[in-house]
């Protein structure tokens, strides 16, 4: 059996943190693998002795609900944006839509400008006269922090170019939203 060491460098955004829980999650599952071992700090904490037993403090207590990611790939007014989210507990409806409820993470850099890290939280569907909670299965500390909303709108025919949503003319996305929709957003 190997030991693994693990060197976490640059900012912490969703990308890595992903990145470092399927290495994680592959390593715990091993048999070939004893002990996985992190450097506080990364490799600084490697070169100063500062190393701790990931194995210890996590083994058998990884969230088996994989995190979805989104990501824009160009900033907004200099400053980038990334969103975790978990699968739910309920299925949605088609062409659902409501409130989704997010918290803030630690912020990363990306090309020197600074990166904004979500996790979705849970979304509260307005479909139907009785809103519906349905929360993301994601690790319960997540849920105690401060919440943010926005909205939510499943459309049944995306604009997709290159498997990328986008729209090019802001009247051409109405015709996306049923009506529905289109009164919950007031458009």
């Amino acid at each position: 059996m190997k030991n693994i060491m693990i060197a976490q460098s640059g900012g912490p955004t969703a990308a890595i943190n992903t990145s470092l829980a399927g290495i994680l999650d592959a390593a715990f599952e091993s048999d070939q693998v004893g002990e996985v071992y992190g450097g506080i700090h990364g490799i600084q904490g490697i070169i100063e002795g500062n190393v701790i037993s990931l194995t210890e403090r996590l083994k058998g207590k990884k969230d088996k609900h994989y995190e979805h990611l989104v990501v824009n790939h160009n900033p907004i007014r200099g400053q980038y944006y990334t969103y975790c989210f978990a699968e739910t507990q309920d299925e949605f409806e088609d062409e659902d839509f409501g409130q989704v409820y997010y918290t803030s993470l630690v912020q990363g850099l990306k090309n020197e400008k600074v990166v904004h890290n979500h996790v979705v939280q849970q979304f509260l569907s307005c479909k139907h006269v009785k809103t519906t909670n349905n929360p993301c299965l994601i690790s319960k500390a997540y849920l105690s922090f401060k919440s943010f909303y926005g909205i939510y709108c499943l459309l049944t025919d995306t604009p997709s170019v290159h498997n990328k949503f986008i729209v090019k003319d802001f009247d051409a996305l109405k015709s996306l939203f049923t009506q529905n929709q289109k009164d919950f957003i007031h458009f």
